[in-house]
């Protein structure tokens, strides 16, 4: 039976489960006697009884108590009570690699300098006479202070050799029943897979096995059943790490290639061998480096820490105006990071790199949430905040580099960095937006949610539409112009339409008929170095594009694998590029949002689940959770069910990209919106048993957003019409009408009322189910409304991305609001155009809320030199 809260174990008191595996159930707990946090592990229900298994309990407990490394989980107390046997640990903060690695590969820095610690610490091991046998990513905690190294469970003596009668040489027998292996197959070295005995190189195998998982993203031994993951283990060597990642150093591969040899006499033959290879790789690496930073800019700090490399950088793309070859030659291709300003974040996207690669326009949010316009120099270690910027999206350049334009809720304006302050260019509804500036001064953009795009001159004047849309067709947008180096042309995406329009286009200033380039990019492309930039699965292609005749040319070539951080919404690209081979993009091995748990005063309670889950949807009993989550980063976002009581996750879907979803009041079924060959509303049993059901399907998005407490019903957003507008559909009749204009509908705990946002100010209002009359929420605008469930209490998120509070009074059947106020200031992803990212238990107590990383320890972007020698192989 699992140990409860409050359960004591002498002067231990469990506070909660934090974790299980085959080895042990393990808990958080406080020693009362210190106050501080441990770690205790138990046997399993089933095997506690088990001599076999207490005695491995006790040999882990022998072999962690012989070892004192800063890169070996430490141990504290060994106990029996009440028929338990179980192990006091030091309690680590952070993350297994293997929940690490759900979201794709290590940078290479980060993967050597954890790839080191590993190695030196089963090098400690060693030299005390111990062999660990079941080294793999979940036994390898990632911490502030580095990794450790967890779970010697399976961990032996190393065997002495004994000379017997015969002359021949035996061996101590392992703790395990005849013909038994112990370990995680896909980590066992060919000896152990055997069942021959294993040593030292036995753990220098797996090292192999966990550094090619690391850099790649992928095991090095894979298959459906043990029988061929063996097979592969024993007859095949796994693809070289430069394959999988063209970025990383060839080195890498004699690195892998040498812990991984079938013969353990031609192995590494110690993991301090692979240490010093190691540490050997990143030195050359920072020394390479350093060649080209000033001395006021460590890069041994940088890679430990993640600073930002600004002179690095500067170096780099001001080194990249020389010729091609001899840029080749000077300027590898390298990664950097760029921190935001100290005590803000990076709002997610709203990022932009000036045609000459000196600059980095981005938008970055303080601890009030309001987000403001700043500019770094790339020679500079500071950034500049431009003043008269709150509230502003979406930065550009223009092509000269002088000026950046940006959009505010409802403008488009510009300022010259440095110069005269900001000017307006046109007043604009709301909406988002996204836009591009040629070089005969005519700004191109994002007109609405849906549409043709409108072009404006870049010193002011009236919109117009530069592309149109067919009056046959539903729901088609138009987005992402990217202009050709004559000012006239641009290219741009057609999605949220039927599947035959869809792709990119060329037009032109002059006007004429559009000219399909791409019917298979789908999503935002950008122009640079003659090359279209563009997703391909979770994977980012170059191709060579003719600006003369406006084609693409050659194949497409992967410059990052499963490492740029996708967007669903519109199709959108969180990555800029600058005409001298610099790109800036958010990188999902640096920059991921996470569902953290709150309290109502704002209190952080923990993390929720992997990085990566968003969309969070409660349900009705408050003990599991829907997620969105793209596991391996390949841009196939599924959904997920969280058991927020056992910390379990299990996939429920694998088709399409899933968007949006909602519970059945009874919790049984769940409801969800998938882009497929169609856009469609789908429902399954949540258990995952049966099979989907279609409510339905249209060219147009269709995206949930509640489901009616009589489960008669749902409410929608449909985008046939070509705006937003909330719709209800019945279940049974399938009856289908109009519920209002607007988004981000949900209903009372009775169904009698429907919260939402919606034009002309995009404000909050509820107002019943059948009759008229709204009732305005917030003084402002405000998005995402939830209910409490007594239906006496609505949330919200504000502009500034405070959560926000209204009650509610009834009298003579009309709900009275109170007054909105603020509860906490959160991290939440976006407070608008993102459907629901967060969730509110039937109490109002608690909150899950999809939040970026904390101001302390703010996500940087990612810097990368001279991408074209990549694209160009």
């Amino acid at each position: 039976m699992p140990l409860l809260p409050l359960t004591r174990l002498g002067p231990y008191e469990v506070v909660s489960s934090a974790g299980a595996g085959g080895m042990g159930e393990v808990y958080r707990a406080v020693d009362t006697r210190l106050g501080r946090h441990v770690a205790i592990k138990v046997l399993p229900a089933s095997t506690a009884s088990s001599p076999e298994w207490r005695q491995r309990l006790d040999r882990e407990a022998r072999a962690v108590s012989s070892l004192s490394h800063p890169n070996i989980c430490a141990l504290y107390d060994i106990g029996h009570q009440d028929g338990i046997d179980f192990l006091v640990m030091e309690f680590l903060e952070g993350e297994t690699l293997a929940a690490r690695l759900a979201r794709g590969p290590l940078p290479v820095d980060q993967a050597l300098k954890t790839g080191i610690e590993i190695a030196d610490a089963l090098q400690g091991a060693h030299r005390k006479g111990i062999v660990h046998r079941d080294l793999k990513p979940s036994n390898v905690m990632l911490t502030r202070t580095g990794a450790r190294l967890l779970d010697f469970g399976l961990a032996k003596p190393l065997a002495p050799a004994v000379r017997g009668a015969g002359g021949g040489e035996t061996v101590s027998g392992a703790l395990t029943a005849a013909g038994t292996l112990l370990g995680t197959f896909q980590y066992m070295s060919p000896e152990q897979v055997e069942g021959r005995e294993a040593d030292a190189r036995s753990d220098v195998f797996a090292l192999g096995a966990v550094l090619h998982e690391m850099l790649t993203g992928r095991r090095a031994f894979d298959g459906e059943t043990p029988a061929s993951v063996i097979a592969a283990i024993l007859e095949r060597d796994p693809p070289a790490v430069s394959s999988l990642q063209p970025l990383s150093p060839s080195a890498l591969d004699d690195i892998v290639r040498g812990c991984l040899s079938k013969d353990a006499d031609e192995r590494w033959q110690t993991a301090h061998d692979v240490k010093l290879q190691l540490q050997s790789l990143r030195a050359r690496a920072e020394n390479t480096a350093d060649a080209t930073v000033t001395p006021r800019r460590n890069l041994r700090e940088a890679i430990a820490w993640g600073v930002a490399l600004t002179s690095l950088v500067a170096a780099i793309a001001f080194g990249l105006t020389r010729g091609r070859d001899a840029t080749r030659a000077a300027n590898p291709v390298l990664r950097a990071s760029l921190l935001p300003p100290a005590g803000h974040s990076f709002v997610p996207n709203d990022f932009a790199i000036s045609p000459d690669g000196r600059r980095v326009a981005f938008v970055a949010a303080g601890v009030d949430g309001v987000p403001t316009l700043w500019v770094q120099v790339l020679d500079s270690s500071q950034a500049v905040e431009v003043t008269g910027t709150m509230g502003a999206a979406s930065p550009f350049w223009s092509p000269d580099s002088r000026w950046v334009a940006f959009f505010t809720s409802r403008k488009l304006m510009k300022v010259e960095p440095g110069g005269t302050g900001v000017q307006t260019i046109l007043d604009i509804s709301p909406g988002p937006r996204n836009g591009a500036w040629s070089a005969r001064d005519v700004i191109v953009f994002t007109g609405n949610v849906l549409g043709p795009l409108l072009s404006v001159p870049a010193a002011g004047g009236a919109a117009t539409p530069v592309t149109s849309v067919p009056a046959n067709v539903t729901g088609e947008a138009h987005r992402f112009p990217e202009f050709l180096r004559d000012g006239k042309r641009f290219l741009y995406v057609a999605s949220w339409t039927n599947q035959q329009r869809g792709g990119v286009y060329l037009a032109s200033l002059d006007g004429g008929a559009p000219e399909l380039v791409s019917s298979e990019i789908r999503g935002r492309v950008l122009l640079a170095n003659d090359h279209l930039l563009f997703m391909q699965g979770g994977t980012l292609m170059a191709q060579a594009f003719d600006s003369t005749s406006g084609r693409l040319t050659g194949v497409p070539r992967a410059i990052l694998r499963n490492d740029v951080v996708l967007d669903w919404r519109f199709g959108d690209l969180p990555l800029t590029a600058s005409q001298s081979g610099m790109l800036v993009f958010q990188s999902r091995l640096a920059y991921n949002t996470q569902l953290v748990s709150y309290d109502r005063s704002g209190h952080e309670q923990g993390i929720v689940g992997s990085p990566g889950f968003s969309a969070p949807a409660l349900s009705p009993d408050g003990r599991r959770v829907a997620v969105a989550f793209d596991q391996t980063g390949s841009g196939q976002q599924n959904l997920w069910i969280h058991d927020l009581q056992r910390n379990i996750s299990t996939q429920l879907t694998t088709t399409g990209m899933d968007t949006a979803h909602n519970w059945s009041p009874d919790g049984k079924w769940i409801l969800f919106s998938s882009i497929r060959n169609q856009n469609g509303i789908y429902r399954r049993l949540a258990d995952g048993s049966g099979t989907e059901e279609t409510i339905m399907e249209s060219p147009a998005h269709l995206l949930v957003n509640a489901y009616a407490p009589d489960s008669r019903d749902m409410l929608y957003m449909d985008f046939r019409s070509g705006q937003a507008e909330v719709r209800r559909h019945d279940f049974k009749t399938k009856k289908d009408e109009p519920a209002e204009g607007g988004a981000e509908a949900s209903y009372s705990h009775d169904g009698k009322w429907i919260a939402s946002v919606g034009p002309p100010s995009w404000a909050l209002t509820v107002r019943p189910t059948t009759g008229n009359g709204r009732v305005p929420i917030s003084d402002g605008s405000g998005g995402q409304p939830r209910w409490r469930g007594d239906g006496k209490e609505i949330f919200y998120i504000a502009p500034d991305k405070k959560l926000m509070a209204v009650q509610f009074a009834m009298k003579n059947g009309t709900l009275e609001p109170g007054p909105p106020r603020a509860l906490f200031q959160t991290r939440i992803v976006r407070p608008t155009f993102v459907l629901f990212q967060y969730d509110v238990t039937a109490d109002g107590q608690r909150f899950l809320i999809n939040s970026l990383p904390r101001e302390d320890a703010a996500a940087p972007l990612t810097l990368l030199s001279n991408w074209t020698q990549v694209a160009n192989r």
